[in-house]
C-alpha cells in the first residue's frame, strides 16, 4: 500500500469519527480537569500530511500547520526508519517526493493557508509555538463567549 496518496486512506471512517466529535466533543474527553460546563472548550487535532487536501474537512479546520523540510533532510529521513516491508530503491525519490509536491500544489492551486513549521528545528520549539497559539485561539473564544 502506498500511504503518500489521498485514494490509500480511508478517510470515510476518519469523517466519521470526526463528524461524531463535533456532535458531543465532551464525549470524546479523556480529560479528568473537564468540568462539562458551556466554558469548556474542546480541541481536535487532526494530524497527516494529506488531510487539507481532504475536502470534507475544510470546515472543521480553525489552524492548519504544516511542517516544511528540505528535500535532501526528508529524504535523510525517510531513508533513517525502518518500514515492513522495507521501502524499494528509489522509492523516495520516484514516489513519496513527488507525491508530497503533487498534493502541495493542489493546496497552493487551491489557496488552502497554512501556517508553515521548520521541520529543521526542534520538536519542542515547535510543540511550543503550536502550543502558544492554540492556547491564545481557546483564550479569544471563552472571551467572546463572555
Amino acid at each position: 500500500m502506498m500511504w503518500d496518496d489521498l485514494m490509500a486512506l480511508h478517510n470515510d471512517v476518519m469523517m466519521e469519527d470526526v463528524d461524531r466529535w463535533l456532535e458531543d466533543p465532551a464525549a470524546f474527553s479523556q480529560s479528568p480537569t473537564s468540568t462539562g460546563d458551556s466554558t469548556d472548550v474542546q480541541v481536535l487535532l487532526i494530524e497527516g500530511f494529506l488531510i487539507y487536501n481532504y475536502k470534507p474537512l475544510e470546515k472543521v479546520f480553525d489552524a492548519r500547520y504544516n511542517f516544511v523540510l528540505p528535500f535532501e533532510e526528508a529524504k535523510r529521513r525517510r531513508l533513517s526508519r525502518t518500514y515492513i516491508p522495507p521501502d524499494p530503491p528509489g522509492f523516495f525519490d520516484g514516489h513519496v517526493w513527488p507525491m508530497y509536491l503533487k498534493y502541495k500544489k493542489e493546496r497552493d492551486d487551491h489557496n488552502i493557508q497554512t501556517i508553515d513549521l521548520d521541520g529543521t528545528r526542534p520538536v519542542e520549539e515547535n510543540f511550543e509555538r503550536v502550543k502558544t497559539e492554540i492556547l491564545d485561539m481557546i483564550k479569544h473564544l471563552k472571551d467572546s463567549q463572555m
